[in-house]
Formats: C-alpha cells, sequence, structure tokens
C-alpha cells in the first residue's frame, strides 16, 4: 500500500493472488466511495480472472490489463486485511485517511458484486442456494472453515421438503463437497460459471453457506442467508448484508431451526 497521497490518475487498486473472492468483495465500499468522490472510474488489476469476470460490468471500475498496471502506484491491494473490526470497515478507513479524505462513517457504500439474470429455468421456481467452499481444501482450512456432512445434510432434507436445491460451486468444491451432497437429494448443480452462481444467487429464496468467498458475494446482493461460523475471525470477515444470520459453532441445528422458522413465519 502506498506510504503517500496520490493523484487519482496515478493510481490503481489490485485484486492480488492469495487474496479470495472475499477479501476484493471487501474492497468494494472503498472503490466506490473513492469513484464518487474523484467523478470517475478507479482502475482495477485483478490477477484472478474469475474475480474480474464478477466485475465485468461494475459502474465504478476500470479494469486494467497489465501493461496499463505497470505504469500506476498501487493505492492498496486486497491483502489489506485486519483481525478486529470488518475488514470492508477497515479498509475504508485506512485507505481514505492515506488519500487525506474526511473518514464518512455514515455514508459507506455498500459491497458490490455484478448482478446477473437468473437462469431461464430457474426463474419461476422457490430454490435455495447452497454454498459450501473454500479457496485452499487443505487440512488447516478444512478444520477452520468447514461445518461438515452432519450438519449440511440436516439442512439439505429440511429444505427439500419445499425448496428445490441448488449447488454452486467450482471443480475443487465439487470434488471435496458437493459430489456428495448431491446424493442427498434431487439438486441441481452449477459448477465453473461465476456469472450464472450469481444469477442463481440473485434469484434464491435463501442462500445457505459456510465462511467463504461466495457468502459475501450473497451479502453483497442482500440475499438471506443463514451462515454456519466455525473457527475463522468472526468480526473481521463479517459481510454489511443486512440479511446475514450468522450462527456460531455449537448452535448450527438449533438457529437453523429457529431462522427457518422466522423466515416461514414473516411471509
Amino acid at each position: 500500500m502506498s506510504k503517500r497521497k496520490l493523484d487519482i490518475d496515478e493510481l490503481y487498486v489490485h485484486q492480488i493472488n492469495g487474496y479470495g473472492i472475499g477479501n476484493f468483495i471487501n474492497c468494494t465500499p472503498t472503490i466506490k466511495y473513492l469513484s464518487d468522490y474523484y467523478h470517475q472510474k478507479i482502475p482495477v488489476y485483478f490477477d484472478n480472472g474469475t474475480i474480474k469476470r464478477m466485475y465485468e460490468n461494475c459502474p465504478f471500475i476500470d479494469i486494467l490489463n497489465e501493461k496499463e498496471a505497470s505504469k500506476k502506484e498501487c493505492l492498496f491491494s486486497s491483502a489489506l486485511v485486519n483481525g478486529w473490526i470488518p475488514d470492508w470497515l477497515f479498509i475504508y478507513k485506512k485507505v481514505l485517511k492515506r488519500q487525506k479524505i474526511k473518514v464518512d462513517l455514515n455514508n459507506i457504500p455498500h459491497t458490490y458484486v455484478d448482478s446477473y439474470p437468473t437462469l431461464d429455468a430457474y426463474q419461476d421456481k422457490k430454490y435455495v442456494v447452497i454454498i459450501r467452499g473454500m479457496v485452499d481444501y487443505t487440512p488447516y482450512w478444512i478444520k477452520m472453515k468447514d461445518p461438515g456432512d452432519t450438519i449440511y445434510k440436516y439442512i439439505i432434507e429440511k429444505l427439500e421438503k419445499e425448496y428445490q436445491i441448488v449447488f454452486i460451486g467450482g471443480e475443487s468444491d465439487y470434488n471435496n463437497n458437493i459430489c456428495r451432497m448431491e446424493t442427498w437429494c434431487d439438486g441441481y448443480v452449477q459448477l465453473n460459471s461465476i456469472q450464472k452462481s450469481l444469477g442463481l444467487i440473485a434469484g434464491a429464496s435463501l442462500v445457505v453457506s459456510n465462511d467463504t468467498g461466495m457468502y459475501h458475494a450473497s451479502g453483497a446482493l442482500n440475499k438471506k442467508i443463514f451462515v454456519m461460523w466455525k473457527k475463522t475471525l468472526f468480526k473481521k470477515n463479517q459481510s454489511p448484508g443486512l440479511n446475514c444470520f450468522y450462527s456460531r459453532l455449537n448452535r448450527w441445528q438449533k438457529d437453523f431451526d429457529s431462522w427457518l422458522d422466522l423466515i416461514e413465519h414473516s411471509k
């Protein structure tokens, strides 16, 4: 991150390898605020092609190629994280102070991802998107993030009585989790298309997830989402989504039943 105030035409934001979907989504309130402040799109260079495709229609981001980025100085990257407050708030305060912009805590933009239309086959269906993933399926991250088969099977069996089940993810999500979960129900599987996945989230009645990047995407779209939290830092990884219900370790089943009952009685 640059240590001096930059003119807007000198800077860019870097979505950096090793920091996934959620890390960049947490950068978007700051990027949007800078765009409004300077009255122009903010240049962003993406290392990850999947994350870049989530912002091809973004009205406040100018996507750079590598040559264009090399001529600018990086203001901040998606590696800008902390351990105490939500990352989206930490980034916002840190970058605005660096740019000598008054920090306005009353007008922080929401997180953002492009919104895509729901697949034609699902536009008139009542369905739930099930998300179970992580960037790196190592024993450490599985221990930190994955709630396990038992609770997902419980949730799917309850939901399939009223909703179509839809799984989204990539090949690694399929090989590690979805390949088993799809045998528990008559579900639909959408793999390896971030635009279709965003469209399915946008049209979903409900979303169920662990702490993973597409939970942040669901929060950016303000979907009704049940988030099972295991051992990752809670405060720093919270989404500003208005309809996120967080359930902590050892409370998942009880909290899910209460959440679903509340939703059913609010119809």
